[in-house]
């Protein structure tokens, strides 16, 4: 019995992608690995700033890491907005509660 080139190629082509996706799955972290940054876009005290910290707290609970959280207030939420915005796009910087923030940043992005 004898193999085609074909499907032999088509073989080593398959156990290659197989290799580099579970080196790639095995060399990720577990997420989280360190401390998450939760901004809210008002001064401390205000409602959503205390209902940010509530959630924070019991997602640290759940997720076994700390959540630091930081006031970012001004010009309507988008000091905040911009704050994660302009973060790693790693998951570790979220923004609580901005969602008018957000849609000034993105009419902003697209009138330049």
């Amino acid at each position: 019995m004898t193999i085609s080139r074909k499907f032999l190629a088509r073989r080593v082509w398959l156990f290659a992608a197989y290799v580099t996706m579970t080196a790639s799955a095995n060399a990720q972290e577990n997420y989280p690995s360190r401390a998450i940054t939760l901004v809210v876009h008002t001064t401390a005290g205000a409602s959503s700033d205390v209902t940010a910290r509530a959630t924070a707290d019991e997602m640290g609970k759940r997720l076994g890491q700390q959540f630091v959280v930081e006031n970012r207030a001004g010009a309507g939420g988008i000091i905040g907005a911009e704050m994660v915005a302009k973060a790693a796009p790693n998951g570790y910087t979220l923004l609580a509660g901005a969602s008018s923030s957000t849609r000034s940043l993105h009419s902003r992005a697209c009138a330049t």
